[in-house]
């Protein structure tokens, strides 16, 4: 009881504080700050960045998946990264070993302070069926039943990052996606959509970036 006596007193003292605080204020301005984010790994220190091949496991057109991964990551870095960013040479990426071969990436640019961005793309697709019943507009008392396609793609994403000058591995992250369409897109727009997301994810976690966020600032 004495306990709780004590934390009500603490809470009104709190509120009267609270009370003289804003009084003492001639003028409150919400105004917008630029902030930056702090990444889980910052790229900016480095000179230049090499984007490898991916390891592509999928029903889809894997050349498809591939041209899509390279021109989106490029892309995307060349917004945010004013330095040099280019696509290495083409690699064999037939099984997982390579991933874990040091000297592989180490001799893979030979150029100090430079970063190798690799990884794995699965995406498995799936394609059903379902009865869907339709109007023939939106007031109309008649319905049909249409047999409707539908299309899953259940995709990870992993992305390595590798020291090009020690080979070794200082980032790697996972993203994992799920699309639903029953609108009848071709597989190449899912993919696009699908590795812009992914990507996009993947950059915040490399790049700091800025960001609008509404604060009040008081005046005295």
């Amino acid at each position: 009881m004495v306990k709780s006596i004590k934390n009500l007193a603490g809470f009104s003292l709190i509120f009267l504080l609270m009370i003289v605080f804003f009084s003492g204020c001639s003028e409150t301005k919400l105004q917008r700050v630029i902030v930056r984010s702090k990444p889980a790994f910052n790229i900016e220190r480095f000179d230049s960045i090499y984007i490898a091949g991916f390891k592509i496991n999928t029903k889809i057109d894997n050349t498809v998946v591939n041209r899509e991964i390279l021109k989106t990551l490029k892309e995307e870095l060349l917004i945010y990264y004013k330095k040099s960013v280019k696509v290495g040479e083409r690699i064999n990426v037939r099984n997982d070993k390579i991933f874990d071969d040091q000297f592989f990436w180490r001799e893979y640019v030979k150029e100090e302070n430079s970063i190798i961005i690799t990884g794995k793309i699965n995406i498995n697709k799936e394609t059903r069926s379902r009865i869907k019943t339709v109007r023939s507009t939106p007031l109309s008392l008649k319905s049909k039943n249409i047999l409707q396609s539908l299309k899953f793609l259940n995709s990870e994403i992993i992305f390595y990052v590798y020291s090009g000058e020690t080979g070794k591995r200082v980032y790697q992250y996972k993203f994992n996606y799920k699309i639903t369409d029953d609108s009848g897109e071709a597989d190449s727009v899912l993919v696009s959509r699908l590795i812009s997301i992914g990507v996009d994810r993947f950059i915040n976690r490399i790049i700091p970036r800025e960001h609008i966020v509404y604060r009040y600032f008081f005046n005295y």
